[in-house]
C-alpha cells in the first residue's frame, strides 16, 4: 500500500492526537480518583475523630458542678456570617459562663439561621458544654435536630459550627423525606 506524504502527515498527527488524548484522559481520571479518595478520607477522618472533642468531654463533670449561679434565659450568638449577621444562636433556659470561652447550658436551643435571618434548623438538647473559641460543643443528654424535612434525635452529640458538623453518639433515630419510599422494592 502506498501512502501519499500528505496522508502520512495527517495519519501521524491523528496518532499523536489520539495518544495525547489517551494520556491526558488517564491523568485526569487518576487525578479525579485521587482527589475523590482524598476528600473521602478527609471527610471520614474529620467525622470519626473524637480527639477534637476530648477536652470538652473531660471538662463535662467539673463544668456541670460549677453551675452554681446560672443565668436564666440566655441568648448568645455562637457563629456569625462574614458580614456580621448571626448564623447560629444559643438560647438556654439556664447557663453558666465558666471562662472567657466556655459555657455550660441546660434546656438548650441552637437556631441555625439563613443569611436573611430566617430559621433553617433547630437543635434541642437537655444540656451542652460549648467552647466559643473553637465553636464546638458536646452534649450528653437527649438531643433533637431538625433541618428542613430531616429530623434526627438521640442521646449525646458533638458539633462544630465552622465545619457544619453534627454527630449523634447513641440511640440515633433519623427521619427524612429525601429517601424514596420505594427503595429496595420491586416495580
Amino acid at each position: 500500500m502506498i501512502v501519499k506524504p500528505s496522508e502520512r502527515m495527517r495519519l501521524n498527527k491523528t496518532i499523536i492526537l489520539l495518544f495525547t488524548c489517551l494520556t491526558l484522559g488517564q491523568a485526569v481520571a487518576a487525578d479525579s480518583a485521587e482527589s475523590t479518595e482524598a476528600r473521602a478520607t478527609r471527610w471520614l477522618t474529620n467525622r470519626l475523630n473524637v480527639a477534637a472533642w476530648q477536652g470538652l468531654m473531660d471538662k463535662w463533670n467539673a463544668s456541670k458542678a460549677e453551675m452554681t449561679a446560672p443565668i436564666e434565659n440566655l441568648s448568645l450568638p455562637v457563629d456569625l456570617y462574614s458580614d456580621g449577621r448571626k448564623r447560629i444562636v444559643l438560647l438556654a433556659r439556664r447557663a453558666q459562663i465558666l471562662s472567657k470561652s466556655l459555657i455550660f447550658a441546660e434546656g438548650v436551643r441552637l437556631e441555625m439561621l439563613s443569611p436573611e435571618g430566617k430559621t433553617e434548623g433547630v437543635v434541642l438538647a437537655e444540656d451542652c458544654l460549648l467552647d466559643q473559641s473553637t465553636k464546638r460543643g458536646y452534649c450528653r443528654g437527649l438531643v433533637d435536630v431538625t433541618k428542613g424535612t430531616d429530623h434526627i434525635k438521640g442521646r449525646g452529640m458533638m458539633f462544630a459550627a465552622d465545619e457544619k458538623f453534627i454527630k449523634i453518639l447513641a440511640e440515633c433515630e433519623i427521619r427524612t423525606k429525601r429517601i424514596p419510599t420505594n427503595v429496595g422494592r420491586l416495580p
